[in-house]
């Protein structure tokens, strides 16, 4: 999407979306993407920039892809994107429910109430994307 459709690149550098990338080389590509961005306004030749052959080809095939990428949808993607990482962990369900086992009421109460804000930050985040 990124090398598709660059102009959702402010939104995706301005919402930190590549903070939630777990794969190593994906994030690799899509900060380097990034900045080539920040440093130019646009994407071109950042594949040859990336020097890494593996990263080159792993570029390539995304920016080859068959997606056509719409602003409205682009955000729609990065709206589910953030929801799906910023999803309580099954840790922390459970370490709710040790609290609630061992009955410490206050370790309990905390992690409610972390849980209860990390879902009003995601809701304020899914709105103010879908506002634009």
């Amino acid at each position: 999407m990124m090398l598709q459709y660059p102009e959702i690149l402010a939104d995706i550098d301005k919402r930190n979306v590549t903070s939630y990338f777990k794969n190593f080389q994906l994030k690799a590509v899509a900060e380097a993407v990034l900045a080539r961005y920040r440093e130019t306004g646009a994407t071109d030749g950042v594949i040859e920039r990336l020097g890494d052959p593996q990263l080159q080809r792993l570029a390539a095939g995304l920016a080859l892809g068959e997606e056509q990428w719409t602003l409205s949808g682009c955000r729609q993607l990065i709206a589910q994107f953030e929801r799906a990482r910023g999803r309580p962990s099954r840790e922390v369900f459970e370490a709710i429910a040790q609290a609630e086992q061992a009955a410490d009421e206050t370790r309990w109460q905390r992690l409610l109430l972390e849980r209860q804000q990390a879902a009003r930050q995601r809701e304020l985040a899914r709105r103010k994307l879908l506002n634009r």
